[in-house]
């Protein structure tokens, strides 16, 4: 089903706003390693509550300091006489979010301060998420689906987040229709920016980055491809129609088998 008509009187025109489900999102059922910035000041967000600790190795060289909602992690860097010296180790981080243990391995490395969102447990999501979305027919949650992502404030905190800044390139295989036979990466460079994921529904959302080589004019049709996925339930591209160089924004809605 492709819902360019529906989607587009819901959205058309909304600005798009900073993502709020930051740039990891993790859950307290497993532990997670994560990087840090080691010359940067980290942050560490309770989605659903406030923190109430912090427990962590002081001697490994990091400092957290936290209030409210908000935890702030920071790398000490030693003085030697040969100069600065960055923290490298790995570190373990407990931080309690509204009474929930999360378990941190950080690696810490030279880049820009990253953001971490502490999310409920995939148990409680999916509960939450079947009781929003469980009755809803499929039309519906693919719009659902769509419209939080494309106005990015609308993103339930059940919903989990991964970013990603990862090529997408044609794998080969023969377009399973005549309408999408187009020359697709002749003609855009495709980018896939992140995955949200509706645990207990069913369904994840990739969104993606379409940069045009040149004047383009995309149908949805267009990415009826193997490289988007195997059970498709809903595209949208924003906007169809891209000048040279110009960026647009590519939504496609997946039916997972596993839950």
């Amino acid at each position: 089903m492709l819902i360019k008509k529906y989607i587009g009187a819901l959205v058309l025109g909304c600005a798009a706003l900073p993502a709020m489900a930051g740039d990891i999102t993790i859950t307290p059922d497993v532990t997670t390693p994560i990087r840090l910035s080691n010359t940067d000041i980290n942050r560490i967000v309770c989605v659903r509550g406030d923190i109430e600790d912090a427990l962590y190795s002081k001697e490994k060289g990091l400092k957290i300091s936290w209030e409210g909602k908000n935890a702030f992690v920071k790398y000490l860097i030693q003085v030697t006489p040969n100069g600065e010296k960055y923290v490298q180790n790995n570190t373990e981080i407990h931080i309690v979010c509204d009474s929930e243990v999360y378990t941190l391995v950080a690696t810490p490395e030279q880049g820009g301060p990253q953001t971490i969102y502490l999310a409920a447990s995939t148990r409680n999501r999916a509960e939450k998420n079947i009781s929003m979305m469980g009755a809803m027919p499929m039309e519906q949650k693919v719009l659902m689906l769509i419209q939080a992502a494309y106005t990015d404030d609308t993103i339930p905190d059940t919903f989990s987040v991964t970013r990603f800044n990862k090529p997408v390139k044609a794998d080969g295989s023969p377009p399973s229709s005549v309408e999408n036979s187009k020359p697709l990466w002749e003609e855009v460079d495709i980018t896939l920016a992140r995955v949200i994921r509706v645990d207990g529904v069913g369904l994840s959302l990739k969104e993606y980055s379409v940069i045009a080589r040149a004047n383009v004019d995309l149908r949805e049709t267009d990415f009826l491809r193997k490289e988007f996925g195997d059970a498709i339930a809903g595209i949208t591209i924003d906007p169809p129609k891209l000048k040279a160089k110009e960026k647009g924004r590519l939504f496609i809605v997946d039916r997972e088998t596993k839950q």
